[in-house]
């Protein structure tokens, strides 16, 4: 069964050359931001909707610090994404990509410094089902 699944994936590399870091920076995006935003356009172009993902946020200003779970879905970027495929202006387009770029960049601030608790609340649920 695993076999099966594994034959049924496929794997392709693209060079993308149209523009890179020093572009996207320039127009004051975070490069990371602005690929999760652009991943998850994509995605919504594929299938039609908005899937929950996560990013690995580092924390290792902490002692043994490892990663978080950073959420990149949020309320801004299925905003954008939605505003993105639809009549709205360019000038629209990007005021949404704008936020959704500044929410994520704060979200990863946010779990760097250890403020988010998406992976102390799995680990609660994990001893929970333990003990059930």
């Amino acid at each position: 069964m695993i076999s099966d699944l594994i034959c049924q994936n496929d794997c392709q590399a693209l060079e993308f050359k149209g523009y890179g870091k020093n572009f996207i920076t320039s127009h004051g995006f975070s490069p990371d931001a602005f690929v999760q935003m652009a991943l998850q356009a994509a995605y919504f172009r594929l299938y039609g909707h908005v899937e929950c993902v996560y990013e690995p946020a580092m924390t290792k200003s902490f002692l043994h610090g490892h990663t978080e779970a950073l959420q990149s879905v949020q309320c801004e970027s299925v905003n954008f994404t939605k505003t993105f495929y639809s009549e709205s202006t360019p000038q629209e387009k990007v005021s949404t990509l704008r936020k959704a770029c500044e929410r994520h960049i704060k979200l990863t601030k946010e779990c760097a410094q250890g403020l988010r608790q998406d992976k102390h609340l799995y680990v609660f649920y994990c001893l929970l089902q333990r003990e059930a």
